[in-house]
C-alpha cells in the first residue's frame, strides 16, 4: 500500500497505519469494518429521523419502569397482570397530560374527564 491509498479510506481515521520498511499498513478485523460502517450509517440524516421514534418509545417505556414499577408487577395470574399494566399506563397517560398542561386547559374549558370528577382547576 502507498501512503496515497489510505487517504480516502475510510478507517484511516480509526485505526493506526503502520510503517514497515517501504510498506504502509492498515490492519482491521471484518467486526472492526462492520462497526464502522455502522457508525457512519448513524451519522445519516435518514437515520436519526428514523431513530427519533425509537428514541420517544424507548423514553416511555423507561419511564414505566422506573417510575411505575412497570417492571416488577406485584400480581399473579394473566388476568390481573394485564389490569395492572392497563391502570399503570392509564397513569402514566394521566402524568404526562399533567405534565403537557393541556389537563389544565381541559378542566378550564369544564370538557371531558375533568367534569366527571370535578376536578376544576
Amino acid at each position: 500500500m502507498r501512503a496515497t491509498d489510505g487517504v480516502t479510506c475510510s478507517f484511516r481515521s480509526s485505526r493506526p497505519i503502520k510503517k514497515s520498511g517501504e510498506v504502509y499498513r492498515l490492519r482491521h478485523t471484518d467486526k472492526q469494518r462492520r462497526l464502522e460502517g455502522r457508525r457512519q450509517e448513524e451519522e445519516a440524516d435518514v437515520f436519526k429521523e428514523r431513530y427519533a421514534k425509537r428514541s420517544g418509545i424507548e423514553s416511555t417505556n423507561r419511564g414505566l419502569e422506573r417510575r411505575l414499577g412497570l417492571g416488577r408487577l406485584r400480581v399473579r395470574g394473566r388476568k390481573a397482570m394485564f389490569h395492572a399494566i392497563y391502570m399503570k399506563v392509564a397513569g402514566w397517560n394521566l402524568l404526562r397530560a399533567v405534565a403537557s398542561g393541556r389537563w389544565k386547559r381541559i378542566a378550564e374549558a369544564g370538557e371531558g374527564p375533568a367534569r366527571w370528577f370535578g376536578c376544576y382547576v
